[in-house]
Parts: C-alpha cells; sequence; structure tokens
C-alpha cells in the first residue's frame, strides 16, 4: 500500500477499481496513530485496494479536490468516484471502531 503524492499518480490509483484511501500527514500525531491501524485493517476491506495519499504541504491541491478537511480522512472510491468517507474528528483523528465499522458498511 504505498504512500502516493501526486494527483496523477491517484488518477491512475482510482481508475477502474475500488479503493479505500487514507489521506494522511506525517506531522499529524492523530494520523501517525492511526496510521499502523489502517494499514493492519484496510486489507480486510473486500473488493477494496488500499492506497495511502501524504498530505504534507498545505498547498496540495488534493485537501480541495477531495474535500479533506483535517486528517486523518478515509475516502471509499469506485473508479474514482468516492462512495463513502471517514473525516477524522478534530482532537480525536480516526479510531479502530470508527475504521471497521466503516469497512463493515463498505461492504
Amino acid at each position: 500500500m504505498p504512500a502516493d503524492r501526486t494527483g496523477t499518480d491517484l488518477d491512475a490509483a482510482l481508475a477502474g477499481r475500488k479503493v479505500v484511501a487514507l489521506f494522511h500527514a506525517t506531522w499529524c500525531p492523530f494520523c501517525r496513530a492511526f496510521a499502523p491501524v489502517f494499514r493492519r485493517l484496510a486489507p480486510s476491506a473486500v473488493g477494496y485496494q488500499p492506497l495511502e495519499v501524504v498530505l504534507d504541504d498545505d498547498e496540495d491541491p488534493l485537501w480541495t479536490r477531495f474535500d479533506v478537511g483535517l486528517v486523518p480522512t478515509v475516502v471509499f472510491f469506485d473508479d474514482g468516484t468516492i462512495t463513502a468517507r471517514l473525516d477524522g474528528r478534530p482532537g480525536v483523528g480516526i479510531d479502530e471502531p470508527m475504521l471497521l465499522e466503516a469497512l463493515e458498511r463498505a461492504r
């Protein structure tokens, strides 16, 4: 589940497949805590390919393009179209039960 850093690479990764993507930043403590949980559980999303998108630059256009207001955020895609999302909560981020619930709903 390699981290993607450009919109062009992301478009290619999303085309023609179902993807569960973690949008995160290396400077975010909630992201650093959640990323191992995502890496462990995301592969269990039947039919979805896991992907990480690193948003370390505040000016990265992917923040706006995918309406990522804060990180971490998990987005489910089908052929590049957003089908569901799990936005982190301010001061909390995302925890394992929240991800498990989102993965279950995505089935």
